[in-house]
């Protein structure tokens, strides 16, 4: 049930344009559990499942993430 190793350059977050992230509740069943696997890494965020499995958000920041942008 893995999503493999995925990047997004340009991740939307603002009032008119608001990108949505979607995992399976497999994977990750709340946003707390999304938060746990979340780190700034430089000027990314990486969500980590484990090795195999992560997605880096280009340029962006932890502060600039909530719940509305995830879907379980």
């Amino acid at each position: 049930h893995g999503f493999g190793l995925d990047t997004i350059q340009d991740f939307k977050d603002t009032v008119s344009e608001n990108d949505v992230i979607e995992f399976s509740t497999s994977v990750f069943a709340t946003f707390s559990a999304v938060q746990a696997a979340m780190a700034q890494v430089g000027a990314d965020v990486v969500i980590t499942q484990d090795a195999s499995n992560k997605v880096t958000l280009k340029n962006t920041t932890l502060a600039n993430f909530d719940q509305d942008d995830f879907r379980f």
